[in-house]
C-alpha cells in the first residue's frame, strides 16, 4: 500500500487538531508502551508495576512575532499552522517554542513528554522528582498549583541530551494504530 497521501493528509491532521491532540499523545504512549488506562483525573495510564504516567506533548511550529496594529493582517494571513511547521533540525536554528503545561509532579511517578515535528516525534521521559528542576519550570498560574515549562531553540539540547526516550516516524505512529 502506498501510504505517501495518507501519510501526509494524517500527519496534516494531527496538527491541526484542537483539544484532542492531547489525547492523541496519551493513546500512542499507551500503545507504544502497552500502559494501562488510568482511573483517576489526576495522571493519564498506569505502567505494569502501577507507575502513574502523565502525558504531555506540544507541536512544534515557528513562533509567530509579537501581533501589533502594524502587523495584525500580515500575521493573520501567514499564521496558516503548515506554513509555521518544524523539522527537528530547525529546532536550533529557529525560534519556536512548546509548552509542556498543566503539570502536577506530585500526582504522577513518571512524564513522558515530547514534541511532534514535521518529519518526527521525539519522545522524553523523566522521573516526577527531576520536572521541578527542568530549565524554565515555573508556576502554571498566579496562585495556582500547575506547573509547566517551554522547550524552545535554547533548551531543546538539554532536553535531547537528559531526558531523550525514542523518535517515531509518522509511518510508525500510523501503523500504530492502522487496524483499530
Amino acid at each position: 500500500m502506498d501510504y505517501k497521501k495518507e501519510l501526509e493528509q494524517f500527519k496534516n491532521g494531527i496538527f491541526s487538531l484542537g483539544t484532542n491532540f492531547g489525547e492523541l499523545a496519551q493513546l500512542m504512549v499507551e500503545k507504544l508502551e502497552k500502559f494501562k488506562p488510568a482511573d483517576g483525573k489526576y495522571f493519564d495510564l498506569l505502567d505494569s508495576n502501577n507507575q502513574r504516567i502523565e502525558v504531555k506533548f506540544s507541536r512544534a511550529k515557528k513562533k509567530l512575532k509579537s501581533l501589533q496594529s502594524s502587523n495584525i493582517i500580515d500575521l493573520c494571513m501567514n499564521a496558516a499552522t503548515d506554513s509555521r511547521v518544524l523539522t527537528e533540525a530547525d529546532a536550533s536554528e529557529v525560534t519556536f517554542d512548546c509548552n509542556i503545561q498543566q503539570i502536577k509532579p506530585s500526582e504522577f511517578d513518571m512524564l513522558y513528554y515530547g514534541i511532534f515535528f514535521k518529519d518526527k516525534i521525539v519522545v522524553f521521559v523523566a522521573k516526577s522528582d527531576v520536572v521541578l528542576n527542568m530549565p524554565g519550570y515555573s508556576i502554571q498560574h498566579k496562585g495556582g498549583t500547575e506547573y509547566q515549562f517551554h522547550i524552545k531553540k535554547t533548551n531543546y539540547k538539554y532536553h535531547k541530551e537528559n531526558y531523550f526516550y525514542k523518535e517515531l516516524t509518522y509511518l510508525e505512529l500510523f501503523k500504530l494504530f492502522e487496524n483499530e
